[in-house]
């Protein structure tokens, strides 16, 4: 099974030189490796602001049990502090979900992810 991270992250300026910055600084903190920019455009909510999308495949997690430490240990990669919303942890209905405004990492004004676990089809 493979678990997916569905991250969203609010920066506090268009500045493309700024944007680029953040957008590399979060890649490089979460490893570079199966991440993929979903969306990079101005915030809806505020114009002053830029909203980043990305989705992060974590292959090949055997367990239920690996899968929930390796959602834990990704997360901690961006922050320490988050208000987490555990619905189920269960192989049939995966539900972690969570926001965070205490960022320590300058020019991110606030971050979410969301996450589930998904069974590639076997050829």
């Amino acid at each position: 099974m493979d678990l997916v991270i569905y991250w969203t992250f609010v920066i506090n300026t268009t500045k493309s030189g700024v944007i680029k910055t953040s957008t590399e600084s979060i890649l490089s903190d979460l490893g570079n490796k199966d991440i993929f920019i979903t969306k990079s455009e101005i915030y809806w909510k505020d114009k002053s602001k830029y909203l980043l999308e990305f989705k992060q495949i974590l292959k090949f997690i055997p367990t239920i049990e690996l899968a929930t430490m390796n959602l834990i240990e990704n997360i901690e990669k961006i922050n320490s502090n988050w208000s987490l919303n555990i619905v189920s942890l269960t192989k049939e209905n995966f539900d972690v979900s969570a926001t965070t405004d205490k960022l320590r990492k300058d020019n991110v004004s606030w971050a979410g992810f969301s996450s589930e676990i998904i069974f590639p089809c076997q050829a």
